[in-house]
């Protein structure tokens, strides 16, 4: 996608249509089922748009912490993030950082009170978000063993494993945003983008 595309959109249209281009720029691996989940942080006054917005699509927006200034939004598509965290390796993992249950809805409460931790008492960072991100468990152990660094390759997430596997799912990924942004460009709606 040429910057001056995105530049002369930016220039032309009012702060509401940019901030639909943000939205599909971080979220076009959602939007475009490749991925199930994403987190977007957006502005306190920008959150009522983003739900707007993605009313008339199966994505479902969940505040995972709220402060004055801003929102940490959880989007995902139910069936398939529910269909990813029912895998053994997957709730295995889970285990190990204190979340029972076995859909969603029984692990979102506790994700919620360690992203709240992360940003209200500045605890660490609770990295198993990755897992309900869909990032690769080899990768997110990777990331926690060697406290960020020595990574392979940094791009949607740090890589630590299957160099080969991440460059093709962070194509895959470019290729979304490329293709959700100049159908945004376009005129098509977001609900449209995300069909």
């Amino acid at each position: 996608m040429p910057k001056e595309m995105i530049l002369e959109y930016l220039a032309l249209n009012k702060e509401e249509d940019n901030l639909r281009l943000r939205l599909v720029m971080q979220t076009a691996p959602l939007l475009k089922g490749i991925k199930y989940s994403c987190i977007l942080v957006v502005k306190h006054a920008d959150w009522k748009l983003v739900r707007r917005e993605l009313a008339h699509t199966d994505i479902v927006c969940e505040i995972l912490h709220r402060s004055r200034s801003k929102h940490v939004i959880f989007l995902y598509r139910r069936d398939s993030i529910n269909a990813h965290l029912q895998q053994d390796a997957v709730r295995n993992f889970l285990l190990q950082f204190g979340y029972m249950g076995e859909s969603l809805e029984d692990l979102l409460p506790l994700l919620k009170q360690r992203v709240g931790c992360f940003y209200e008492n500045n605890e660490s960072f609770p990295h198993e978000i990755g897992i309900f991100l869909g990032y690769p468990i080899a990768d997110i152990e990777g990331f926690i063993a060697n406290e960020g660094r020595n990574y392979l390759l940094c791009g949607y997430w740090k890589v630590y494993s299957d160099l080969s596997r991440a460059k093709e799912v962070f194509r895959k990924f470019d290729d979304a945003k490329d293709k959700a942004t100049r159908e945004l460009l376009a005129g098509k709606t977001l609900c449209e983008i995300a069909g």
